[in-house]
Parts: C-alpha cells; sequence; structure tokens
C-alpha cells in the first residue's frame, strides 16, 4: 500500500491508451491547462495533492469521457445535460481517505499481490465537472454514485444514488508498475 500513496500524489499528464508510463508535469503546466479552455489537441492532465488530516484535492482535465460513465442518452438525461459530442472536462474534489480496499477478491496479478483497488473517501466537496462541448458550449454537474448489487437468482441491478459516495478508483500499470488515482469508481 506504501507504492500506492508514493504513485498517486503529484502533477502528471493523462497516460494515453497505448502509453507505458505517465508523464509528470510541472505546476505551470497544470495552471496553463486549467486555466484556459480546451481544445482538440490539448493534453489531459491531473493534480492530486495532499492537505491535512488525511485530506486531499484532485484535480484536473481529462478526455477520458468513460470514466463519467457518459454512455448513453439515459447517463446524460441524469445530469439534465445534452448528449452531443465532448472535447473533455475539467474536474476538481477534495475528499478524505477513510481506507482503500480491492476491487474485486479475483482482481490478482500474482499470488500475493492484488492490483484493482477503491480508494474509499469521505467527501469534504462535491465531485465537481465541467464538460466542454466541440461547439463551444458548456455544461457543469456534479458526479452521481451508483450502487451495484446482485439479484437473486443470478443478474446484476445498478441503483442510480443522489450523491457521490467517495469512491475513486485505482488504476495500476502493468508496464510500470505503478498507481494511478483515475477518477471516480463508476460501477
Amino acid at each position: 500500500m506504501k507504492d500506492v500513496a508514493n504513485d498517486i500524489y503529484g502533477i502528471k499528464y493523462e497516460k494515453d491508451y497505448t502509453a507505458k508510463t505517465e508523464e509528470p508535469a510541472t505546476q505551470e503546466e497544470f495552471d496553463q491547462i486549467m486555466d484556459n479552455p480546451p481544445t482538440k489537441e490539448t493534453r489531459g492532465i491531473r493534480l492530486v495533492a495532499r492537505e491535512e488530516d488525511e485530506t486531499f484535492l484532485m484535480a484536473g482535465y481529462s478526455t477520458h469521457l468513460y470514466q463519467l460513465g457518459l454512455n448513453s442518452e439515459k447517463d446524460y438525461a441524469r445530469y439534465n445535460i445534452e448528449n452531443k459530442p465532448v472535447i473533455g472536462y475539467k474536474y476538481a474534489y477534495r475528499g478524505k481517505i477513510t481506507g482503500i480496499a480491492f476491487q474485486t477478491p479475483h482482481m490478482v496479478m500474482h499470488s500475493d499481490e492484488r492490483t484493482s483497488l477503491v480508494l474509499r473517501t469521505k467527501p469534504v466537496s462535491a465531485f465537481s465537472v465541467k464538460l466542454f462541448y466541440e461547439d463551444n458550449t458548456t455544461a457543469t454537474f456534479e458526479f452521481l454514485s451508483s450502487k451495484l448489487s446482485t439479484r437473486f437468482g443470478g443478474g446484476f441491478k445498478l441503483t442510480p444514488l443522489s450523491y457521490f459516495d467517495g469512491w475513486l478508483l485505482i488504476d495500476h500499470s502493468y508496464y510500470s508498475d505503478t498507481f494511478t488515482l483515475s477518477g471516480p469508481y463508476n460501477r
């Protein structure tokens, strides 16, 4: 778990789907991206900073929309926003770390190491999101979690919640053997 704590903090560019490692970024590069409207060429960037009393800040710009679970008209309707082509989104969240858990017990690299993790936090602020559409409009909303449960007799049931539960996904890179705090744990 010490490796997780060492890896998730800092300022890094968002990894492309084919990249094997994350590229570090500077505070100036982060500020430049966050202070200006993005274009299709704007790279994703993330800042994760420790604050006091186990509280941390997570902020950035991402082009990976799947992390928000915006996959259908129904998903967009849940937030009362338009479903049209998106360039990316900016986000910010403050939380207090309450624990870390395995995403699912069977997700293992080998017999003594599990790598699919969920960081559990208590929200200090909402997980705020601002979408940037290709037509130069924007939409702002607070991310809402969902609860996944098994049904008696088989199958799964997804129940939308009216709040963010504070669960965040920690991804592991097999290539660089590093961990990344990637966004809300989207069930």
